[in-house]
């Protein structure tokens, strides 16, 4: 009993009219159209945000994430498997590096030069850090380089 009214002032917190918030809309493994984006915030009405949005300096950054893709069913061929709603609580370094790392500011692009997030993803499944020994045998424009 006390941990869900722990749990019910904790969201509470998030709803009230004193914290400003923001939706974010992304999908995994698809793009989405800006009326795409604006359709899945307003299925959300539902949720009592009771605070104004803000775009750029929300107190609450809640994020609706689609998972999946279409269904087998043409009439659900729309509709993402699943969707998540959940509260950003932190940021990494992740925006950060891919600016650094953006092939457009590269001085030499190859043909074969592989996509910067990519190649960020790969280096963080190797767990390269500082100080410790990457190899790429293959190394091409050291794009997986570059981001290790």
């Amino acid at each position: 009993n006390d941990a869900k009214r722990c749990g019910e002032l904790a969201v509470e917190e998030h709803l009230s009219a004193e914290r400003s918030f923001r939706l974010v809309v992304d999908a995994l493994g698809t793009k989405l159209t800006m009326v795409q984006q604006l359709e899945r915030v307003n299925a959300f009405a539902f949720v009592p945000f009771r605070g104004e949005v803000s775009m750029k300096h929300a107190q609450t950054r809640m994020w609706v994430v689609e998972c999946g893709g279409a269904s087998a069913l043409p009439d659900l061929a729309d509709l993402p498997a699943v969707v998540l709603l959940a509260r950003q609580l932190a940021l990494g370094p992740r925006q950060r590096l891919l600016g650094k790392l953006d092939l457009k500011k590269r001085a030499y692009l190859g043909p074969t030069a592989m996509d910067h997030e990519m190649s960020l993803i790969m280096a963080n499944m190797g767990c390269c850090r500082r100080g410790t020994l990457t190899l790429d045998p293959f190394a091409g424009t050291g794009s997986v380089l570059v981001a290790a």
